[in-house]
């Protein structure tokens, strides 16, 4: 997942996200431009586990964002592949 994905999937800043990767929380790799890019198994693993924390959302909602946004670009894909 992208900086932007998480963003606007979970509703976090940036700051949050330099925070997860600096604690180790979340698997994430630097792409050649220089961009993050976030394993999604390593997030709802951690979600799972209660390991992150985002102010205002309990840790069932966080789930639910996580799967819905992997089933909406499961969807999209299958779309796609019908034209």
């Amino acid at each position: 997942m992208s900086t932007k994905d998480l963003i606007e999937t979970l509703n976090v800043s940036e700051s949050t996200l330099y925070r997860w990767r600096k604690k180790n929380l979340v698997r994430f790799r630097y792409t050649e431009s220089g961009d993050v890019r976030y394993f999604y198994k390593s997030l709802l693993i951690c979600a799972r586990c209660h390991r992150l924390r985002i102010s205002g959302m309990r840790n069932d909602e966080l789930l639910d964002r996580l799967l819905r946004y992997k089933d909406k670009l499961i969807l999209s894909s299958c779309l796609a592949s019908e034209r």
